[in-house]
């Protein structure tokens, strides 16, 4: 895995679901395959912003309990779209996220911070990430619970292609 792929500290604040304003924003609620896009004014008057991204959100348990959302966006200013995955608050940080795309090689990312909704990682997608991406069906996420015992979560890629142009 590539260092492109490593999320900077900044990319755990609100900025990690930005676009710039002079790009045209998709309209929030609208579904591509198994995605939807989810969209979002921050700031006031001249500093109004839209932040919108592509996202994947999986529940589990009675109430349901957020377990993982996978979001992807373009930073302001950005050409690379960005990958941010957030998990549930008590899993075990040293194991990271592990990322599967079909029966491809596995990746690990590492958790870069806890926040009051959960852990995340992620970061800018290398070129290859995103061609894989286009090009699977199933992108598996794996990360450890407090007891270090496996949970993995498939990730439906069908409509991410026409979902990820939706936000250039």
């Amino acid at each position: 895995m590539s260092r492109a792929f490593l999320i900077p500290a900044l990319l755990a604040s609100t900025v990690a679901f930005s676009m710039s304003p002079a790009q045209a924003a998709p309209e929030s609620g609208a579904k591509f395959g198994d995605w939807t896009i989810n969209c979002e004014t921050v700031g006031e008057g001249d500093k109004a912003q839209q932040i919108c991204n592509l996202n994947q959100t999986f529940a589990a348990g009675e109430p349901p309990r957020p377990l993982l959302r996978v979001a992807v966006t373009y930073l302001p200013d950005g050409d690379k779209p960005y990958l941010v995955m957030t998990m549930p608050l008590g899993m075990a940080l040293p194991p990271g996220v592990q990322l599967q795309i079909d029966a491809g090689d596995k990746q690990v990312i590492p958790v870069n911070t806890c926040l009051r909704d959960g852990c995340r990682a992620g970061g800018a997608m290398a070129d290859d990430m995103i061609a894989a991406l286009k090009a699977g069906a199933k992108l598996n996420v794996s990360f450890a619970d407090i007891n270090l015992k496996a949970v993995t979560i498939p990730v439906s890629l069908s409509g991410f292609t026409a979902g990820l142009a939706s936000l250039k």
